[in-house]
């Protein structure tokens, strides 16, 4: 807030020390300041060049500047000076992001063979991963998420992710059933389960009975409006164009097995 940027203005008036610059770095961040965010910051490495949460805090604002290059040395610097986990990430995805996947691989691996507790980076190593296609791999790096860390919220989603894009359908189903019982409001993981329903053996597309109830399944059980129009979409479910007839009244998708005119008079008789 205005407030906020004040207050951390004049302590830095009273007392110039590199916590203050730092606090002022983050208030100008969580209000879209980036370039005197950026200056902020580096004031503070000015007085404390040493300091890797800093340096972090640094590569993660010029990162959203989209000044690459400054963010990398950021970043390893962050690293050199003793960085925690989450910083190693940040600086691991940077070098994902610049298409430097085997290299932030490298980086990685033997961080999380000393760091094992680390979710941050096993969670960046199995994006890499997943960039490259190396989906054992990736869903190795999620598997050991969910070993120490059960409830977070969304390696479970990209250990499905990864099975199902390594053929495992099956398994890739138990894993998204159980993640969808600890996080029921995330659309991309219900999306997930059915596309997994729709691929299972003896279903073949969307107009046939079995199809359409694997994914009848999903969309009445996601509870999510904007799920439901996804997951109509992503199975190739015919919607009426025209939005003044999302009402009570109108028919604006096709049944399974029914034609268009005796769903209308069933739907009619329905209401007599």
């Amino acid at each position: 807030s205005a407030e906020g940027e004040e207050m951390a203005r004049q302590a830095v008036s009273l007392q110039p020390v590199a916590a203050h610059w730092t606090i002022l770095g983050k208030v100008l961040f969580d209000q879209h300041k980036l370039d005197a965010s950026a200056e902020a910051y580096r004031e503070a490495l000015a007085l404390e060049p040493r300091d890797p949460i800093i340096w972090n805090e640094l590569g993660a604002c010029e990162q959203a500047r989209r000044r690459f290059a400054e963010a990398e040395e950021a970043y390893r610097n962050s690293v050199a000076h003793g960085a925690s986990p989450a910083a190693i990430s940040n600086y691991a995805y940077l070098l994902c992001l610049g298409g430097k996947r085997e290299q932030a691989s490298e980086f990685l691996q033997p961080i999380v063979v000393h760091n094992p507790f680390a979710p941050e980076c096993w969670m960046t190593l199995g994006t890499l991963y997943d960039g490259m296609s190396e989906w054992g791999l990736a869903a190795a790096a999620y598997r050991r998420v969910l070993e120490f860390f059960p409830d977070h919220d969304q390696a479970g989603y990209k250990l499905a992710r990864m099975l199902h894009s390594d053929h495992h359908p099956s398994e890739a189903e138990e894993v998204l059933r159980a993640h969808l019982n600890r996080f029921p409001q995330q659309p991309e993981a219900w999306a997930l389960l059915g596309e997994l329903l729709m691929r299972q053996p003896g279903i073949v597309g969307i107009h046939t009975l079995t199809s359409t109830n694997a994914m009848h399944y999903a969309y009445r059980t996601c509870g999510n409006d904007d799920t439901r129009k996804l997951l109509l979409l992503q199975n190739g479910a015919w919607m009426d164009p025209d939005l003044n007839r999302y009402d009570l009244y109108h028919r604006v998708a096709r049944h399974p097995m029914m034609s268009d005119s005796d769903w209308d008079e069933v739907y009619r008789a329905a209401w007599e």
